[in-house]
């Protein structure tokens, strides 16, 4: 197998990948392969370059009556980008490239295209969170990423209660503390 070095083009892309040292977890043949890694946010993007092939046919939109799973907003499939992107030869590589992605998208129906904030556009229910990560859940993932940027928390008895079951199901969360 291929491995992305710490000089290749596509590492060099994600920064993130030498603050973390991760061409040591590549040397170790830590590729993210049979991973599977919820990204509950505002949709993931299955066509876009780099995540072809990474991303689940079973991602779903959660929210009752929408059924757009790609989204209208890009912040979760850059979110998957910065997870899988694979290493194949243009743009970036992701940390864990050979992972696959289950998209689950969340946001509030029309918070992504009607809000006006740079920050914090698209808005979320804790209701539809809870249900993402039972998804996530039922649906194998290993992982669950929650980089939804709120500032107020979520602390809904279900929303806590769906984290709990996640957890006892041996997932580990990667939630985001904001970008500031």
């Amino acid at each position: 197998p291929s491995y992305p070095s710490a000089t290749s083009s596509e590492y060099l892309q994600n920064y993130g990948l030498a603050l973390i040292n991760a061409n040591y977890a590549y040397q170790q043949g830590a590729t993210g392969t049979g991973i599977t890694v919820a990204v509950v946010d505002s949709g993931v993007n299955h066509l876009q370059a780099d995540l072809v092939g990474a991303v689940s046919s079973e991602s779903v939109d959660i929210v009752s009556g929408r059924n757009a799973p790609d989204g209208e907003d890009n912040h979760g499939t850059l979110v998957a980008g910065v997870i899988a992107a694979r290493y194949n030869g243009f743009g970036t590589v992701g940390v864990a490239f050979n992972s696959t992605i289950l998209g689950v998208r969340a946001d509030s129906i029309g918070s992504c295209a009607t809000s006006t904030s740079t920050k914090n556009k698209c808005s979320f229910n804790d209701s539809d969170i809870a249900n993402g990560i039972d998804f996530a859940v039922a649906h194998g993932a290993k992982v669950i990423n929650l980089s939804l940027g709120t500032t107020t928390g979520s602390n809904t008895p279900q929303f806590e209660a769906a984290m709990l079951r996640a957890v006892n199901a041996g997932v580990v969360f990667a939630i985001s503390s904001g970008n500031e």
